[in-house]
């Protein structure tokens, strides 16, 4: 798939760029952390300048490549990704279940920096976002949800 959106897209195409950070989403949620991290730096490079730095789509691929990283051991090198990625509540591009992921992501790169705290606020609000929005026996649901258990609870 990602060959033949090249063909048709060009390598910064926004379909090209779509597919490969699916797949490096995918890559990532089946434990291929490291390889989703490169692809994921390579994507977020090319967003940033195709795009923009404030564009919706560099956003979620910040936030993604944030995640890739601290499951890659630098839940410092993740703060400083997310860093860059401001409130976006108010925009009216930013879906619920962006801010929800984002949410998710803040949470654990707080809670592997020790700020308990403020990981809370963050899953918190991940928790109400879904439960707005999504069934209970969703995907992203029942991640946040084995994750705050993991942890013992908000």
């Amino acid at each position: 798939i990602q060959q033949l959106e090249e063909k048709i897209d060009g390598p910064e195409g926004w379909g090209t760029l779509n597919t490969r950070h699916v797949l490096a989403s995918a890559m990532l949620d089946q434990g291929c952390a490291s390889e989703a991290k490169a692809e994921l730096r390579d994507i977020l490079s090319r967003r940033e300048k195709i795009d923009g730095p404030d564009a919706s789509v560099t956003h979620v691929s910040r936030y993604v490549f944030a995640l890739a990283m601290l499951e890659n051991g630098d839940p410092a090198g993740a703060q400083a990704v997310l860093d860059a990625v401001p409130d976006l509540s108010a925009r009216l591009d930013w879906y619920p279940m962006r801010a929800a992921r984002l949410a998710f992501v803040r949470g654990k790169v707080a809670d592997a920096l020790s700020r308990r705290e403020e990981a809370t606020v963050y899953l918190t609000e991940a928790r109400r976002i879904y439960s707005e929005h999504l069934p209970e026996d969703h995907l992203y649901r029942r991640q946040l949800e084995d994750y705050i258990t993991q942890r013992g609870g908000l």
